[in-house]
């Protein structure tokens, strides 16, 4: 498994214990080779896309401003 997968497979299973492991949840990080990345969490809700819930951001390996924000 790759370290990306890794990373969105511990981001979901935190998702289950924040917000309940009864729904889905869709991960989209965007990234732009590997120096900056966005992450936004959103929960499904009626088989669409919800509100964000958080977002992070990540720029050259270090933390800039905040790293989660509750949306």
């Amino acid at each position: 498994m790759s370290t990306a997968e890794t990373r969105a497979q511990r981001i979901n299973e935190n998702c289950d214990i924040i917000w309940g492991a009864d729904s889905d949840y869709i991960i989209d990080a965007e990234t732009d080779d590997y120096e900056w990345y966005l992450c936004f969490v959103k929960k499904v809700v009626g088989g669409y896309p919800g509100d964000i819930l958080m977002m992070s951001l990540r720029a050259g390996g270090t933390l800039r401003g905040v790293n989660w924000i509750a949306c």
